[in-house]
């Protein structure tokens, strides 16, 4: 976990002081960092649930034009008997 750093913003004449920017553009660079890798984190995360829903739903479309073949095969059967 990231270490707190407090960084007054103004100084008592109103400007920051280089080092108070130093530390401000540091944690904010180590923010950006941690976002990116969470964003690059959830979109691999998301990816791998999209492709298993995917296959799941190919499964799904198999087995239901099987069964779909297999009740037409029974029902002209069943009209036709030999």
């Amino acid at each position: 976990m990231m270490e707190e750093v407090k960084v007054p913003m103004e100084t008592a004449e109103g400007s920051l002081l280089p080092d108070q920017i130093t530390a401000g553009t540091k944690v904010a660079g180590e923010l950006n960092q941690m976002v990116d890798e969470m964003i690059e984190e959830l979109e691999h995360k998301l990816g791998a649930v999209s492709a298993e829903i995917m296959a799941k739903m190919d499964d799904m479309s198999r087995r239901l034009d099987n069964l779909e073949a297999s009740i037409h095969a029974q029902n002209n059967q069943a009209a036709n008997p030999s």
